[in-house]
């Protein structure tokens, strides 16, 4: 099911979601510079309305991540990610693998 395009948040709306956390990322607790996005809380793929109350500050990384997932699925993949660093870090056959994955998908990702 395709939903309409959202609206702009007027610069008023933007400012208080900004003020809901402090001017930081609800999702990894980053501060927010002036680049950054309304995130959904509830996703508009699941249901969620364009609402004031429905959206949380976020930064471009944390948003894109978190696309539509659900909070269980976010804190697997930190959890994940923890395990991973350091295969990462000690350049195991495994960390290896996974960096390459990464990169590759990173590249994707921009070029879209």
């Amino acid at each position: 099911m395709k939903t309409s395009k959202p609206k702009r948040l007027s610069p008023d709306v933007r400012r208080r979601i900004l003020s809901k956390t402090g001017g930081r990322c609800h999702v990894c607790g980053g501060p927010l510079g002036l680049k950054w996005e309304a995130d959904h809380i509830r996703p508009r793929a699941r249901g969620g309305m364009d609402m004031e109350s429905n959206y949380l500050p976020a930064c471009d990384v944390c948003n894109a991540t978190r696309w539509n997932r659900s909070s269980k699925v976010i804190r697997r993949m930190l959890q994940l990610g923890m395990y991973l660093l350091p295969e990462i870090r000690r350049n195991s056959t495994l960390g290896k693998t996974v960096l390459a994955h990464y990169k590759i998908r990173r590249c994707k990702n921009k070029a879209r």
